[in-house]
Parts: structure tokens; sequence; C-alpha cells
């Protein structure tokens, strides 16, 4: 898989194109990569003990060409694993159990009225259309992970963007609202950001 680094000019020019190009990337990927590097993530995240060990996590369902947590979550105990819902701009986590339905931007996603308090869950996989190595993370643009996290300082759960490796960026613009990651899982890489 290509991993050329987009450079910060061409970063810092205009997010919403760069947004399009990191889309294309992934897009570019067959549905054989696809496979294949859901199956090496899973293997990724299950070596890391504060991922095997999260006593509750946050993850998600993929959209079009998000990589997707499937195999991971298919070793994972349903019990401890809360899936997100977006509602307007805001966004909360309801038990991966609970009954789902197909949201407007194309995942899946759970409903229901007994959403689990973010702080209370020790580990949230993020899903993101660019990184960098420093642990930014270009979302998709609706700011619904910076929001609903940024009540959390300090303390919040530890945060794992979750990629390809074709997403990397040099250098990810950065805004005030954004919230660093703690790491990056791809399928070839586990970059932990000191001091996590």
């Amino acid at each position: 898989m290509n991993r050329a680094l987009i450079p910060p000019t061409q970063a810092a020019s205009d997010r919403r194109d760069l947004r399009r190009e990191l889309r294309a990337r992934r897009r570019a990927l067959s549905p054989r990569e696809q496979r294949l590097a859901a199956t090496a993530l899973a293997r990724r995240l299950l070596q890391l003990p504060r991922v095997s060990h999260a006593s509750r996590m946050g993850a998600y369902t993929a959209a079009g060409s998000e990589l997707s947590l499937q195999c991971f979550l298919e070793h994972c105990a349903i019990e401890r694993v809360a899936l997100p819902q977006v509602v307007g701009t805001h966004m909360r986590f309801l038990p991966a159990s609970a009954p789902k339905r197909r949201h407007h931007l194309g995942f899946e996603e759970p409903y229901g009225r007994r959403p689990w308090a973010i702080w209370s869950m020790s580990v949230i996989l993020v899903p993101l259309l660019g990184f960098d190595a420093a642990g930014n993370r270009m979302g998709q643009g609706g700011g619904h992970y910076d929001r609903a996290l940024a009540r959390l300082r300090p303390r919040r759960p530890w945060l794992l963007g979750i990629a390809h490796d074709v997403q990397e960026l040099e250098h990810v613009p950065t805004q005030t609202w954004d919230i660093p990651l703690d790491g990056i899982i791809t399928p070839t890489r586990t970059i932990l950001i000191q001091g996590t």
C-alpha cells in the first residue's frame, strides 16, 4: 500500500480539498485490500493490553471506505462495546447490543434511551480521514467526536485513531477545538504518542 505523505503546504491550503484527496486514497483500496487491512488491524488491536483488557470500549461501524472494525469486534464481548449514535450535531454512545438502524450518513447506529457516559469507557476507537505521527486527526468535518470529548478534559478515555496507511499526512492542519489522539493503529503500524 502506498504511504506517500501529503506535504504540509498542500495540507494547509484547503481542508476541503485535502478531505477529498484522502477519501479518494481510501476508496482506491480494493475490496481484497480492505479485508486484509481489517484482519491485520484486528491482530494489532488485540495485542494492545489497554484495548484487550478494557472494561468498556467505544467503537464504530464503518461507513463507505472506512477501515472496518468488524473482524476485531468478533473477538470482543459485546457487553463491553458501545457504538456511536449521532443526533443532530451531538454524538453519544449506546451499547452495541442495542437495536440498529441506518443513519443518513451511511453507517449503522444503535438507538435507545440508555447511553453510556463517555468517561465510563477506558478506550474509544475513532475513525478518521487523515492523521500524522504527532497524534493529530482530521475527521469527516462534522466535529462530532471533538464536541463529545471536549468536556472531558483532562479525564477522558484513551483515544486510538483507526486508519489505513494511505491516510497518513506529513502534518495535519489543526484547529483549537481539535482533540489529539493518544495513538493511531493502522494495518501495519502501532503509533503510540509519548506520555500516553
